[in-house]
Order: structure tokens, then C-alpha cells, then sequence
């Protein structure tokens, strides 16, 4: 299997050299590599580190600097029919392309219409206690949702999505799926596009072992507005896809209006404040989280969880109000 290893980039200097050694030394995975970077318009050093692998990385610099139109670009300018992404601040294994190219030519023998694999990501050797309380917390469902963004499943699994920062594509199922969307411009482009590629009825599938080290958020403050910002693509491309409704999102939505009208319900009817109960119940769900894995993070991942649930919640009523674009007629949307 020939494969484009892409990596879009804006401002990575901090992590591109590392992500660039770690894809250059994978062992031969018994196919051609290119590793291709798009990038931006950095405004700091990464143009000139990846420039410092000249020869063995191919640099394309884009003026729309989103990440979807990144994606395009590198969808346009691969060389190979498969497509593996990962991301500037991510390290892979010295495996990564072995993997995901077996088990992407197994899975196909008996799917057909297979259009990508993908695993999991972890915090990197030595990271800092909220990296790991940050880790504990989004390996569950409280802190997930069960999405392969931060869940780390431990079979093989056909799934509705993978992420992008670990993810072999098959390039002729993303050209037909119409690329990515470049009005989401940073944020849920992969889930739109995995979501479509659903629709056509082509199959993506979790595969559990192949993880990335990915230099998450580091501290509280920088991952609440991260998750911010993925609760406004969420309901964005719930506006896109009527029928990517669920449950789940339906609850985070009401979730912050659910504590206001039970705080003012209460001043007449106190059982509504056993809603409140929401704080302690979480407090303990985090700290008996960790107990099997770190203990000494106890007291940090249910913080943490509070804080994804209450900041994706106001990132998703601040998405449906900003809309999708492609549906007021302002931009020229992809199917």
C-alpha cells in the first residue's frame, strides 16, 4: 500500500521537528511513503524546520490557513491513493503506517466499502498531572461521549468517526465523499467529513493498540475554551445535518438553560436544586475514575469533567445560533 502521510500546519514550531523525526523513523511498512506538510502562512518558525528535512518532506504553503482547506490541499497535492493524517503535535510509533495499513487491507477482504481506519491518542512520556487527570477523564463516557477523540476503545470496531490526528483514508473515498468542508474552517471538518462518507455508505473502524502521543491542551483554562470551540463546530454541523442529531448532544445542549431554570424553579419548589446534586455526583465519578489508574489525579479529573461538560454546553448554544453558512446562502457549502 502506497501511502501520503499529511500533516497541516499553523504556528507548530514547538512540535513539528518531533512529529517530522518520529513519521521519518517508522520502520518500512512495505509500501511507498511521502510525507507531505501543508501549512498555513506560519507566522513563527515551521516553515524553516520543515525546510531543515529537505528531500525526505514536501512543504506546500496555503494562504487560506484554515484546516480544512489544509486537508483539501493535501487531498490535492498527495501523491499516493491512501492517505494517512495525523497531526503537527502528535508523535506516532515507530509501527504507525505497519498498522494501519494491515489492518485497513484485512478489514477491506471483508468490507468492501471500507474508507478508513483509525486508533486512539495518549498524552506523551512525562506529562504533567493534568495531562494524565485529563486523560483518565476523557477514557469514559462522562468525558467523551464515547467518541474516539479522546475514548480508547479495546476492540476493533466499526465506528461512526474517526480522528483525523490518527487515521489511514482511502483518498478515492474522500474525493467522493466531496472533500472537506472549508466553511467549518477548524474545528469538526473530520466529523463532517466521516459523516458523509456514512451517508454514502462507506465504513470507518477503530482499531485498538495503534496510538499517537498528542501534546493535548496543558492546562484547565487552554482545554475548557478548546472544547469551547468544539461544542460551536458540534452544532454547527448539527445545523449542516439535520439528521446528526443525538441524544447526547440534545442534553448538552439544555444542559447550562437546564441548571438556570432549576436554580430559579427552586427559589419557589426546592427539589429542583437536587439538579445541583449534577457537581458532586461528577466530583465523585472523576475521583473513583482514577482510582484504578492514578489515584494522585483523584481530585483533578472530576473538575476537569465539569469543566468539558459546561464549556462544550455553551460552545454548542453559541454554534446554533452562529449557524452553518452553507445554509443561509453566504458560502458556497460542499455536499
Amino acid at each position: 500500500m502506497d501511502i501520503s502521510v499529511c500533516i497541516v500546519t499553523y504556528n507548530a514550531a514547538e512540535h513539528i521537528g518531533a512529529c517530522l523525526r518520529s513519521i521519518l523513523e517508522m520502520v518500512p511498512h512495505g509500501g511507498r511513503t511521502e510525507v507531505l506538510v501543508v501549512d498555513g502562512g506560519s507566522t513563527d518558525d515551521t516553515q524553516k524546520i520543515v525546510r531543515g528535512f529537505a528531500g525526505r518532506v514536501r512543504l506546500v504553503e496555503n494562504p487560506k490557513r484554515t484546516i480544512a482547506s489544509n486537508r483539501n490541499v493535501a487531498l490535492r497535492e498527495a501523491l499516493h491513493p491512501s492517505i494517512a493524517f495525523t497531526d503537527s503535535d502528535c508523535i506516532v510509533p515507530p509501527n504507525w503506517l505497519g498498522m494501519l495499513s494491515a489492518s485497513f487491507e484485512e478489514i477491506q477482504k471483508s468490507d468492501p466499502r471500507l474508507a478508513g481506519v483509525g486508533g486512539g491518542n495518549k498524552a506523551p512520556s512525562g506529562e504533567t498531572p493534568f495531562q494524565t487527570a485529563l486523560g483518565i477523564a476523557l477514557d469514559s463516557f462522562l468525558g467523551s461521549l464515547g467518541s474516539v477523540q479522546g475514548k480508547i476503545f479495546g476492540e476493533r470496531r466499526r465506528v461512526a468517526s474517526i480522528a483525523c490526528l490518527n487515521a489511514l483514508y482511502s483518498r478515492a473515498a474522500l474525493e467522493s465523499a466531496g472533500g472537506f468542508d472549508e466553511l467549518l474552517e477548524n474545528m469538526c471538518e473530520d466529523a463532517d467529513m466521516n459523516y458523509r462518507l456514512d451517508q454514502k455508505g462507506y465504513g470507518l473502524y477503530f482499531v485498538p493498540g495503534i496510538l499517537v502521543e498528542h501534546a493535548a491542551r496543558r492546562s484547565f483554562s487552554s482545554w475548557c475554551m478548546n472544547m469551547y470551540h468544539y461544542g460551536i463546530g458540534r452544532a454547527r454541523i448539527m445545523r449542516k445535518h439535520r439528521t446528526l442529531f443525538s441524544p447526547a448532544y440534545v442534553i448538552a445542549l439544555f444542559f447550562l438553560p437546564g441548571l438556570f431554570i432549576a436554580s430559579l424553579l427552586g427559589i419557589l419548589w426546592r427539589p429542583a436544586f437536587l439538579v445541583w446534586l449534577y457537581i458532586p455526583f461528577t466530583l465523585l465519578s472523576g475521583y473513583f475514575l482514577a482510582l484504578p489508574k492514578d489515584p494522585a489525579s483523584g481530585l483533578r479529573v472530576g473538575p476537569i469533567l465539569i469543566g468539558t461538560h459546561i464549556f462544550y454546553a455553551a460552545g454548542l448554544v453559541r454554534g446554533f445560533f452562529m449557524g452553518y453558512p452553507g445554509n443561509s446562502g453566504t458560502g458556497q457549502a460542499r455536499s
